[in-house]
């Protein structure tokens, strides 16, 4: 009799690993917290089922603890909080994805500056002191600010007294345009802004007196009677 030949379909083995990226707090220089968002995403025919961050550069396999599963799907895309380490400066977080064949990707990574020092802010002009006298409506201030890590954004200005604020022109040397006082005290903030989102502030009160005093009369000396 004749014989019936069975054809075997070869298993395909799946050998291409995730493609991934990753970003922290969508693409930002700087922060000032400790806590930051990761943003990932991932894409795998296969299927991405899983991402290891670290802040080592050391590859894991698809075995190593360590890892967070998500439910497999061909385009993964995820925020994860994530907590920085160590002092201010730059920090590194590398982010590997797997799929279900075990396949690990290339290593993604990302950098971002923490900075919780606030920029230093001062007045220096008309004075340097905390309090100014003056018979005029309107003062101009001026000054200068710093910040090592982000560098100085904005600088503001406030008077509390008549609820007036405004911007400088400068940053590490500023001056306002002219600001409008009150009678009496004016308390007068000025504010430097970094990078980071951290901010200095630097105060002055200016005292203003409309018009010049008049001194008061000395009185007419009285004669003692004779």
């Amino acid at each position: 009799g004749s014989e019936v030949s069975f054809t075997t379909i070869p298993t395909l083995t799946d050998t291409i690993a995730p493609s991934g990226s990753v970003s922290i707090n969508s693409g930002a220089s700087y922060t000032n917290s400790t806590t930051v968002t990761l943003n990932l995403s991932a894409t795998d025919n296969g299927g991405v089922t899983g991402y290891y961050v670290s802040t080592s550069q050391i590859t894991p396999t698809a075995s190593t603890s360590g890892w967070t599963s998500v439910t497999s799907t061909i385009i993964y895309s995820g925020t994860v909080s994530y907590s920085l380490s160590g002092g201010e400066g730059a920090k590194t977080v590398h982010v590997w994805f797997k799929d279900a064949a075990g396949n690990v990707s290339n290593t993604a990574s990302a950098t971002i500056t923490l900075d919780t020092t606030v920029p230093t802010v001062n007045i220096t002009s008309p004075t340097a002191d905390t309090t100014y006298r003056t018979t005029s409506s309107t003062i101009s201030l001026g000054g200068s600010s710093t910040d090592s890590t982000s560098g100085v954004s904005t600088v503001s200005w406030s008077n509390s007294s008549n609820s007036t604020s405004g911007t400088v022109n400068g940053t590490t040397t500023w001056i306002t345009s002219s600001i409008t006082l009150s009678n009496g005290n004016n308390v007068i903030t000025v504010t430097a802004t970094d990078g980071a989102g951290n901010t200095g502030t630097d105060t002055i009160t200016v005292k203003y007196t409309s018009g010049t005093t008049t001194p008061n009369p000395s009185p007419t000396p009285t004669l003692p009677p004779l």
